[in-house]
């Protein structure tokens, strides 16, 4: 299975947690899991926060073009 974009966008992640960092909450996933999305969407398709804002602003955003940003 191959992750498919159909417009620019970001990724927020709440809260990531391990059995050391706790509390497990609303919103919060497990390092596992955060790595399991990584691996899926591929590393290779996020860019910086400035970069994705820089080409935001330009109108030069591609469908595969994410950022990862963290809540909190």
């Amino acid at each position: 299975m191959k992750y498919i974009s159909e417009f620019p966008h970001g990724i927020m992640i709440h809260y990531v947690h391990d059995e050391n960092n706790l509390p497990v909450g609303q919103g919060s996933i497990s390092v596992k899991t955060f790595e399991r999305i990584l691996k899926f969407i591929g590393t290779e398709n996020f860019l910086e926060p400035i970069d994705w804002l820089n080409k935001l602003e330009k109108g030069k955003l591609r469908k595969k073009d994410l950022c990862i940003t963290f809540d909190d």
